[in-house]
């Protein structure tokens, strides 16, 4: 991986129109979105940068993304949705209908796992999904060491069933259907931004392991610092392109600032 900064001397900064953003522990940090980090979403909005978190947060919390921050859409619970606006409507689009009606048959089934890895939770925002389930190990939720294999037990288990399942930094996303973070993006650049549909025309930045495919599809990818961790367990198949220094929100900002420079360069006359 090289520093991000190289961004810049690889001489792809110029054909970059959008960023692509994993929200938990990539925007934020212990939860929380601090100033500084929901500034630079303002800062990209504001030099000309389409927005578009890719988060494995539900549906509802993408349409508070939509109404509350400076993003031109959101692809949310793993990529099985996404929102975008059409005039000052929100719509909400499904990857696969079939991710849907098998929800109810994949939260019986992941019940009945809770029960059996005791104290992993349905996520608190579960409630506020169409497609997938969400089940905490990492966030409301603290595993002692002895536990800590329960996530993959778990996937493990989900998986032979015929489901998908993958870890972000906080939670156990599975869903049943055929998408994923990449598939999703992909479809909706495709749908709704048919001018700017190209991975190249697009920087991902992400921080775990459930970011593998965006990492892959996207030649422009940048993993945060705290994504470092996961490398070194072997949690990912493949790294992304480009690390930040700084970890969570502030790797966030590294590389808003280093597209936003070179945005304001291109306005300033004579410049290269």
């Amino acid at each position: 991986m090289k520093p991000v900064a190289e961004l810049k001397n690889d001489m792809k900064l110029h054909s970059i129109v959008g960023v692509l953003t994993d929200v938990d522990d990539t925007l934020t940090r212990a939860g929380q979105l601090n100033a500084k980090t929901y500034q630079a979403l303002w800062d990209l909005h504001d030099a000309g940068y389409k927005v578009v978190p890719v988060t494995g947060r539900s549906t509802g919390w993408a349409h508070l993304m939509m109404t509350q921050w400076p993003v031109d859409a959101v692809v949310a619970e793993s990529g099985g949705s996404w929102l975008t606006r059409k005039g000052s409507a929100l719509q909400i689009h499904h990857y696969d209908q079939q991710a849907v009606q098998r929800r109810l048959a994949l939260m019986a089934l992941c019940k009945l796992l809770i029960a059996r890895f005791s104290p992993l939770q349905f996520a608190l925002d579960n409630d506020y999904r169409c497609v997938d389930v969400a089940v905490d190990y990492n966030e409301q939720v603290v595993l002692s060491d002895d536990k800590k294999h329960y996530v993959e037990q778990f996937i493990a288990l989900v998986q032979a069933q015929g489901f998908h399942a993958k870890a972000s930094s906080i939670h156990i996303n599975a869903w049943a259907g055929q998408f994923d973070k990449a598939p999703g993006t992909l479809r909706l650049l495709n749908e709704f931004f048919p001018e700017h549909n190209k991975p190249e025309q697009w920087v991902f930045i992400g921080d775990a392991p459930n970011d593998q495919s965006m990492f892959e599809a996207f030649t422009n990818s940048v993993g945060v610092a705290n994504l470092l961790p996961h490398m070194s367990a072997g949690l990912l198949s493949s790294a992304p392109q480009y690390i930040t220094s700084a970890s969570h929100g502030d790797g966030f900002c590294e590389l808003a600032d280093l597209l936003i420079s070179h945005r304001n360069k291109k306005q300033i006359p004579g410049s290269n």
